[in-house]
């Protein structure tokens, strides 16, 4: 059945696929695969949608599996952590904020710092989210996956290619592939949730004040990676230095905009904006930074087609 992309992507942009199918757990996400590839069809899974900008064409020659979930994930999803067990197998469509919630209220550490990061499991660990610092490839202990070639396996975390916001199942020879399980090392279970909860409540609290609100506002949240760290070891720099000197927040093409309280946020009009609107106003963004600095902004949001 045609879907429209634009209902499941947080810029709300996108058109047709020819077919969407929501699944809730790897078995059903095994079953929908193998009866695609076995009629030729091409296939994408997306997860939250929430770091992606799909052409106003959509991909009408296109199926798309979409790992669902619960708003919250079930309190027994975490049981094996509390006992002590590792890594802890995660279905690929949970919500990656709601996990961090729960492990932070059980005393779990390891996924404070990824508060209020919108999106999935599963999505975040193709694609190596991160903040503060951090990146979910220092939690990631193995994926489980699924290829036409390999059918159901597991890759450990060091064969997955993993680099600053990206990661070898973006792309060939793992891609296409679907990430149904991500396996993950908490922190000791019977921790103290204080200063967990202190934490996220401390890093939701700087969000509110800087970015936008995903529900209420079309955005895929930072557009362009940061700079690598000058010297080795250090710390990268901040994309959104190089967009505030260029006067980006007073940039707009059509319906899309630069958010004014963070120069590297790109949104939308809803009622206007088209995703040639936010291509075109990210290209402006990267040629007047190359203009100035002579640096190229590399995008970190994801694109379909690529």
């Amino acid at each position: 059945m045609t879907a429209l992309l634009e209902d499941h992507t947080t810029f709300r942009l996108g058109g047709p696929c020819r077919e969407l199918v929501a699944v809730r757990d790897p078995d059903d996400a095994v079953r929908v695969l193998e009866r695609w590839t076995a009629a030729g069809r091409p296939w994408l899974p997306l997860g939250g949608g929430s770091n992606l900008l799909v052409a106003d064409a959509g991909l009408p020659d296109h199926s798309i599996l979409r790992m669902a979930a619960s708003p919250r994930p079930p309190p027994v999803i975490l049981e094996p952590a509390l006992r002590g067990e590792s890594p802890l197998p995660v279905w690929a469509g949970t919500s990656l904020d709601a996990l961090s919630a729960a492990a932070c209220a059980a005393g779990l550490a390891g996924l404070e710092d990824f508060s209020g990061i919108p999106g999935t499991i599963g999505g975040a660990a193709c694609g190596n989210a991160g903040a503060f610092g951090r990146s979910l490839s220092d939690l990631v202990a193995a994926v489980d996956l699924w290829t036409p070639a390999r059918g159901l396996h597991t890759l450990p975390a060091s064969a997955l290619g993993y680099a600053y916001r990206s990661s070898a199942l973006q792309r060939p020879p793992l891609g296409p592939c679907a990430v149904l399980r991500v396996h993950l090392r908490l922190g000791p279970s019977a921790g103290d949730p204080a200063p967990l909860l202190a934490r996220r409540a401390g890093i939701l609290a700087l969000r509110a004040s800087r970015h936008p609100d995903i529900r209420a506002v079309g955005t895929a949240g930072s557009y362009f990676k940061n700079l690598p760290p000058p010297a080795p070891g250090g710390r990268r720099q901040p994309a959104g230095a190089l967009l505030d000197a260029i006067g980006a927040k007073t940039f707009r093409v059509g319906g899309a905009f630069v958010f004014p309280r963070h120069a590297n946020i790109l949104v939308t009009d809803p009622a206007t904006a088209t995703a040639a609107d936010v291509h075109a106003l990210a290209d402006l963004l990267a040629d007047a930074v190359q203009d100035r600095f002579g640096i190229r902004l590399v995008p970190e949001v994801r694109a379909w087609p690529a």
